[in-house]
């Protein structure tokens, strides 16, 4: 299950405005730039703050959980709705079935699979042998959410800013171009 947090920007209605006025292309391109600005901060400390293997292991590679941390930003055409997903990228299923085809094992045997993120995420309960084992929680997302929220909130809010400025500046720069025949 996904953890989620959701925050409305206000305090840019002069840059709805200008939002309003923009192309769609142009109104999204600057929002989601703005926002992947914005969410590289949560990204950053979740990468910073991920378990990395301290012993090897054949089965896993140092590294993986915290390697596969990224942003995925979506702008949806018509409003000014912006949203960014930051989370644990889970191998394709082409790449899972490529690697059980090479190996003849199990998706759970990828060095590269970060499946067990949750787990490691929120901790579980399990039987080994009989005996029921706790693996502790090692929080790493939610911790860099709650961190950075507000950071990432003006961040966003002063990216926006400059984002709509140089955009309608390359929208103004165009429209002179083409009123001119060049």
């Amino acid at each position: 299950m996904a953890q989620r947090f959701t925050a409305h920007v206000t305090g840019l209605k002069e840059l709805a405005v200008v939002l309003r006025e923009l192309p769609d292309q142009f109104r999204r391109g600057a929002l989601r730039i703005a926002m992947r600005k914005a969410a590289e901060l949560i990204e950053a400390d979740a990468k910073r703050r991920a378990p990395v293997l301290q012993k090897p292991d054949p089965r896993r590679r140092a590294g993986t959980l915290r390697d596969a941390i990224s942003t995925r930003v979506s702008v949806p055409k018509g409003g000014n709705e912006v949203r960014a997903r930051v989370g644990v990228r889970r191998l394709t299923k082409q790449t899972v079935s490529e690697f059980k085809q090479r190996t003849g094992r199990g998706a759970t045997a990828n060095p590269d699979d970060p499946f067990y993120a949750m787990m490691v995420e929120r901790g579980v309960t399990r039987r080994q042998g009989g005996k029921i084992v706790q693996i502790p929680a090692r929080p790493f997302m939610r911790p860099a959410l709650l961190a950075n929220a507000m950071q990432v909130v003006e961040r966003f809010r002063e990216e926006a800013r400059r984002e709509i400025d140089v955009t309608a500046r390359k929208l103004l720069l165009h429209k002179g171009r083409r009123a001119s025949g060049a």
